[in-house]
């Protein structure tokens, strides 16, 4: 009988004791280090050889707040309150993130100034994308080459306008560069692609543009404005689907609907960043019929019904400016459920011509770009004013 290989004799008891006690050992010791490291955060944000600071945390997205001290123990209160989270990113009301924590013990600060005591930071979870929260006033938010104007319209759903994100000529560049493409738009029922027909609820023209099929200088503007709107959105570019560009002639219009419907495969579009284009038309508003009510709808067909397939007297309403960028999340935030406060349409143009493009952020984009990029995927420097500073 040959002899059997590669089984280890059984440990005897003082074998056993001291692996124990060295694994034991070892666990105290990485406990101490996580601890070191926590510590060293926290010194950080509230400055070398300050008092320590508590701060305010929301939810993402905002929400009821709850007081966390950066003092050693601020990663294990924090995982303590969320505790299905892998990562946990603190972001403040600039749309920076200034410090993250992640289950296994690690964590990191922004090299950013010392956090005011009393500042609100808001707790976004794992690869879910920044919420910006509601706010009465408008924001100045940096977008790398430009600084854009940031107007809140509606908490629920969560709707905010940007004013001025591109320039005319950009706008124009847009629509030239998609004319050729233009096709019949169609729909998804049920994970099939549909032709719209006349008097269907999408009617409508749509070219879809792929950076990589277009030719200078096109491609620049498309870059360009693509990267300025992932800023604003506090998201990596490539977690966007490409660039979905739209004419409504007279009559034409795409009665409500959500982004999220249809298909599984756009089940986990988080944002939509809709580009008006153009304002020489009439009609063709954007509106929110659920805006203002306390519980949303989740039929379609009793959405269209109750409120005529699109109207403008009740919900939220948005008369198109070209330039201007109207950003709304389809998802509840830290969360792949959908919100059903962002049943939207877009109404009959009367006259002229209505061009818009959509750019949606899609949570299995946001996931391969986390995994290629690590934690620099959540890395913005852009920020208005003092990082925490409020007012």
């Amino acid at each position: 009988m040959g002899k059997t290989r590669g089984l280890a004799k059984p440990p005897t008891a003082s074998t056993t004791t001291t692996t124990t006690t060295t694994t034991r050992a070892y666990g105290l010791a990485a406990a101490a280090l996580v601890a070191v490291a926590a510590a060293l955060v926290a010194t950080q944000l509230r400055g070398s050889g300050g008092p320590v600071v508590e701060v305010a945390v929301e939810p993402n997205g905002g929400g009821e707040p709850s007081t966390l001290t950066l003092d050693g123990s601020w990663q294990s209160v924090l995982h303590a309150r969320y505790p299905e989270a892998q990562r946990i990113g603190l972001w403040d009301r600039h749309g920076v993130e200034v410090m993250w924590s992640s289950a296994d013990g690690q964590s990191g600060a922004a090299a950013a100034p010392p956090l005011p005591a009393g500042c609100t930071l808001y707790a976004v979870l794992d690869e879910f994308p920044w919420v910006w929260p509601g706010s009465p006033e408008i924001r100045t938010v940096d977008v790398g080459d430009a600084h854009v104007r940031l107007e809140t319209l509606s908490v629920a759903p969560r709707v905010l306008l940007a004013h001025g994100v591109l320039s005319e000529e950009e706008c124009d560049a847009v629509r030239s560069t998609a004319t050729p493409s233009m096709e019949q738009s169609t729909t998804l029922v049920k994970g099939q692609t549909t032709v719209v027909q006349a008097g269907a609820p999408r009617t409508s023209s749509t070219a879809w543009l792929k950076i990589a099929d277009t030719t200078e200088p096109e491609r620049s503007v498309l870059e360009r404005v693509q990267r300025r709107v992932a800023m604003l959105a506090r998201l990596h570019v490539g977690s966007a689907e490409n660039m979905q560009v739209l004419r409504y002639l007279p009559g034409e219009h795409y009665h409500y609907h959500t982004d999220t419907g249809g298909s599984p495969s756009i089940a986990g579009r988080a944002l939509t960043a809709l580009f008006y284009l153009n304002h020489n038309f009439s009609g063709g508003e954007t509106n929110f019929p659920m805006a203002r009510r306390a519980e949303p709808m989740n039929n379609v067909y009793r959405v269209r019904e109750e409120f005529h397939n699109c109207q403008v007297d009740s919900g939220l309403t948005v008369r198109p400016q070209q330039g201007s960028v109207l950003l709304f999340y389809n998802l509840a935030p830290n969360s792949a459920t959908k919100d059903f406060f962002t049943w939207h349409g877009s109404c009959d143009v009367e006259s002229g011509e209505k061009w818009a493009a959509n750019f949606w952020f899609h949570l299995n984009l946001m996931s391969a770009v986390r995994k290629r990029f690590g934690t620099r995927a959540h890395q913005f420097p852009a920020r208005t004013e003092g990082v925490g500073e409020e007012g």
